[in-house]
């Protein structure tokens, strides 16, 4: 069983974190909402607001951070790469044997159908 959390940075986005953790899943990916309900019920999943906990305490750490577009219409990056540094920083100071993994998530905003 792997431990692992979901970090969002944006406090004011409070919101939103609350509506995850009672399985409400902004992005649409088919079977994704059963996939975190059952992940989080059965404790192998958590979100949380505070990085340096999740890095103590989890062995992977999901960043789902919202991509708008670019001015060239490209994904805008910036949101992404700002909490992977601050996570990979947390992680590199990280009192551990064994260091947390990080997986950085790209996906759409919505939960608008693919098709």
């Amino acid at each position: 069983m792997v431990k692992s959390s979901s970090t969002k940075q944006q406090r004011s986005r409070v919101s939103h974190y609350e509506r995850l953790k009672a399985g409400d899943i902004p992005i649409y990916e088919p079977g994704l909402t059963e996939l975190v309900t059952q992940n989080v019920a059965s404790g192998c999943l958590r979100f949380t607001t505070d990085s340096a906990k999740a890095v103590k305490e989890s062995e992977l750490l999901f960043i789902a951070v919202g991509t708008p577009p670019d001015e060239d219409g490209s994904a805008d990056l910036r949101h992404v790469l700002a909490v992977v540094a601050i996570n990979l920083s947390l992680i590199k100071i990280a009192k551990r044997k064994v260091k947390p993994s990080l997986l950085a998530l790209l996906s759409r905003s919505d939960k608008s159908s693919p098709n």
